[in-house]
């Protein structure tokens, strides 16, 4: 629809708005939903097992390090069954935010430091 309606979000060609059909004067700005895109961020992350990083390493996902906490192992996050097991609550933005949290990457860097 961004497209069609002449803005464009790639990085390489970004023009965040396009203009009103009836008056060329106005700008109409494109804003993308930030809990939205939350939410379709943790939509792909549930649906693809493993990532594979540019240099072709593969990145294992959140559900390992839930299990490896499940396991004894508190890495400082609000990590829970609900993360995993989110499709009941799929609209709960908390759960989504919680998920990319600087907490949950700092254990998943820890882990492949420190855990291999």
């Amino acid at each position: 629809m961004i497209r069609e309606l002449g803005a464009n979000l790639c990085i390489m060609d970004i023009r965040p708005y396009f203009l009103h059909p009836e008056d060329h004067t106005h700008k109409i700005h494109v804003h993308l939903d930030p809990c939205h895109m939350l939410k379709l961020l943790r939509n792909v992350f549930s649906t693809i097992e493993v990532l594979v990083r540019e240099d072709g390493q593969q990145i294992r996902y959140i559900e390992e390090l839930h299990k490896l906490q499940k396991e004894g192992l508190r890495l400082g996050n609000k990590l829970k069954m609900a993360h995993i097991q989110w499709r009941n609550q799929k609209m709960k933005v908390n759960l989504a935010a919680q998920l990319f949290s600087s907490s949950v990457a700092d254990a998943l860097e820890d882990c492949e430091q420190e855990l291999q």
